[in-house]
């Protein structure tokens, strides 16, 4: 058996394009300190300047003490959080319980029969440190030698999310896109649903636009501030998002969002071949290598576990719903299986999904 995690998760991560070898950082960095409140001052945050929530950007009690906030009453926009941690730590443990006497997994991950990839951003190296304190007990010892290899590639070199500096036919094919009648009736179609964006949030000139090239923007930003009221993992307040968007409007956004960053790809053929083609690649050159049996990418809602469900298609087999059709929650994760009879199996974010995009594999 051996396993693939494309995830939208976190590694560890040093610059440049050969592997590092990385200390994990004591656990008790990662204590709250529950004292301390932070209002996020960036333009993700609009505020909801004319919503009758309280005209201000969640308020929150972050995150992780001694090196996880800037100074003063600030904080990192998409800044992991205590409860993150916790959530990824315990996504490890249970993946070692599911997974490491069938793989044989070592006590302490070493290549080539464990390998980890991640983007170069701290919020997934975070990330990555506490998957691995789950996956891997053995890492949390006193033993300094008792380190874990990360492939971490430059980003603009980094095939994990679509990149023009990864495949400079892609900007070409983007402004072919914006330019077609999908992405001019799309962005035509939505105008009433940001017209109540623009009001509520009191960025009114910003969404009185139809043009496809903006469309990204203007549904990503607010996007990071509805989860930042409503997820769960984020220790904020308050929990609930503006009365002005019900579920039907947060439904409607959330389906935007999820096509103008991930599903533009899907409009041709072409565009796949661009966006996804560099990992795809790097996947397959992975799966040559035949000592492997644990495979961990981290990244982002945007790539890599996107690269993967878009062009084949996957679709989860108890509801019939493509995986890829709204943007993946934090900690999301698509696991490949891939057994010595050479079945192969998928499974996102806990449920079985069917490969549609291959005739012979549909609904199995």
């Amino acid at each position: 058996m051996r396993i693939l995690f494309p995830t939208f998760l976190g590694a560890l991560v040093a610059p440049g394009e050969v592997q590092a070898q990385l200390f994990l950082e004591d656990k008790a960095a990662y204590t709250c300190n529950s004292a301390m409140n932070y209002t996020c001052e960036t333009e993700s945050f609009f505020g909801f300047a004319n919503s009758h929530s309280g005209f201000r950007s969640p308020s929150f009690s972050r995150v992780r003490g001694k090196r996880g906030v800037l100074a003063g009453d600030s904080c990192l926009a998409g800044q992991l959080t205590d409860s993150g941690v916790k959530m990824l730590l315990n996504t490890g443990i249970q993946l070692s319980d599911i997974y490491g006497t069938a793989l044989g997994l070592p006590y302490i991950p070493k290549k080539p029969e464990v390998m980890f990839r991640s983007t170069d951003v701290p919020r997934v190296y975070e990330s990555a440190a506490a998957l691995a304190w789950g996956m891997f007990p053995g890492l949390t010892d006193a033993d300094p030698a008792d380190v874990m290899d990360i492939t971490v590639v430059d980003e603009r070199s980094d095939s994990m999310k679509p990149s023009d500096t990864v495949c400079p036919g892609l900007e070409e094919a983007l402004d072919e896109f914006y330019e077609s009648a999908e992405a001019k009736n799309r962005a035509e179609w939505g105008a009433s649903l940001r017209e109540i964006i623009g009001k509520t949030t009191g960025y009114t000139p910003i969404y009185l636009t139809n043009d496809p090239k903006q469309m990204y923007n203007l549904y990503t930003f607010p996007t990071e501030c509805w989860v930042a009221h409503a997820c769960p993992t984020v220790p904020s307040s308050p929990k609930t998002v503006p009365p002005e968007f019900d579920e039907d409007h947060m439904r409607s956004i959330q389906r935007e969002a999820a096509y103008w960053v991930n599903d533009r790809y899907s409009s041709s053929r072409k565009l796949q071949r661009l966006a996804y083609g560099p990992f795809i690649e790097d996947l397959l050159e992975d799966l040559r290598e035949g000592r492997r049996r644990l495979s961990v990418y981290m990244g982002h809602d945007f790539g890599p576990a996107n690269s993967v469900m878009d062009p084949l298609r996957l679709t989860w087999m108890d509801s019939g719903n493509r995986c890829a059709s709204t943007l993946p929650p934090f900690g999301a994760m698509l696991i490949m299986e891939i057994y010595t009879d050479r079945k192969v199996r998928f499974i996102y974010n806990g449920r079985v999904a069917s490969v549609e995009a291959i005739k012979e594999c549909r609904g199995k």
